[in-house]
């Protein structure tokens, strides 16, 4: 069974797990984990993806049974055991390959997912990732002095929609260096004592281009100036 991992993008975080650690987020007792799941991730070219961050959701479950995590092998295989049956949705990312998670992309109805059954071990669950997505690294100065603006926070909202929006990513080194949505989407930043920016180039002083689209795995560097309100 295969799973294709792609949507809206993400911003990355990092997480600090031991080597092909598996744990769910629980402490229900074992006899409640009757199910079991394993797969591998692969990228886009079908190659195995080896040290890649998994992440299943139990749908429809209290917070504190719901997450399970896992850490590739060298083969890019995982596994979770004991783990209660019912519908998930699994992510894989692999951050420092430009392959970010896709959780919190869009709509959680179309997120991929599986049923896990009981008796009935699911072991070719195949979570795809890719293409790499572009990465965006932002600098940012005051307006005025010239000086380093330090403290800031990045949004990244979906150009067709708005209200979908992915943020704050925050910094306290006047610079960001993110992994960005393959598809079109606009950028806010934030910082005190500074007016909002948002991204916009072009001629067009009328109705300049307000939005970016970069292409798969390629990085983007942008220089912004922060108006001070005083």
């Amino acid at each position: 069974m295969k799973i294709l991992a792609a949507a809206f993008g993400v911003l990355v975080f990092s997480f600090v797990f031991g080597p092909m650690e598996v744990r769910a987020q629980s402490d229900q007792e074992t006899e409640n984990r009757k199910c079991s799941v394993s797969g591998r991730v692969v990228n886009e070219k079908n190659g195995p993806v080896a040290e890649a961050f998994v992440k299943g959701i139990l749908k429809d479950a209290p917070p504190e049974i719901r997450h399970l995590f896992a850490i590739t092998n060298e083969k890019g295989l995982f596994s979770f055991k004991a783990i209660k049956c019912g519908t998930y949705m699994f992510f894989a990312e692999k951050e420092e390959d430009n392959y970010p998670l896709v959780e919190v992309l869009s709509d959680a109805e179309q997120w991929p997912s599986v049923e896990i059954k009981d008796g009935v071990p699911l072991t070719d669950l195949e979570i795809m990732v890719g293409p790499k997505s572009p990465r965006l690294k932002i600098t940012l100065t005051d307006a005025k002095t010239g000086k380093q603006v330090k403290s800031a926070a990045l949004f990244f909202h979906r150009f067709d929609n708005p209200d979908i929006f992915l943020g704050p990513a925050l910094t306290s080194k006047g610079e960001f260096d993110l992994l960005t949505p393959l598809v079109p989407f606009k950028i806010r930043i934030e910082s005190p004592g500074y007016w909002d920016w948002h991204y916009k180039e072009g001629d067009n002083q009328t109705n300049p281009v307000d939005f970016l689209t970069l292409s798969p795995g390629k990085t983007r560097e942008l220089k912004v100036s922060l108006e001070p309100k005083s």
